[in-house]
């Protein structure tokens, strides 16, 4: 029932648009929560990484905040991971698994080694 209503709602282009903005706010806060997570980092260490407030970092987790394309890859690279993005036609059903993230560098050994930049430092 959900599915019909929510597919009758997505034919206006406005509603389309605002659900797409949405759904990408929201992909990007989870993989950016899922990343911290996997490598145990608070808000604040990512905001130190990125030399920014710890209030953005929330703002970046909240999923509805208005990111600049600049400020995801900086979240990404302070992570030590890139976003990869595929775009799908909107015919084409929803996968269950997220985008996929790569680490920046290859070998695990290397990995577990290398902390990612200090996005604060290469600013000045």
């Amino acid at each position: 029932m959900f599915e019909e209503y929510l597919a009758e709602h997505l034919k206006d282009p406005e509603n389309l648009r605002g659900f797409q903005r949405a759904d990408l706010q929201i992909e990007i806060a989870l993989q950016v929560e899922r990343a911290m997570k996997a490598q145990k980092i608070s808000r604040k260490a990512l905001a130190e990484r990125m030399g920014v407030s710890k209030g953005r970092i929330s703002q970046i987790l909240s999923g509805t905040s208005n990111l600049t394309l600049r400020l995801v890859a900086d979240a990404f690279t302070a992570l030590g991971l890139r976003l990869e993005l595929k775009p799908v036609p909107l015919s084409e059903p929803r996968t269950a698994s997220p985008p996929a993230l790569h680490p920046m560098n290859e070998s695990k050994t290397d990995q577990a080694a290398a902390s990612p930049p200090d996005l604060k430092k290469q600013a000045s």
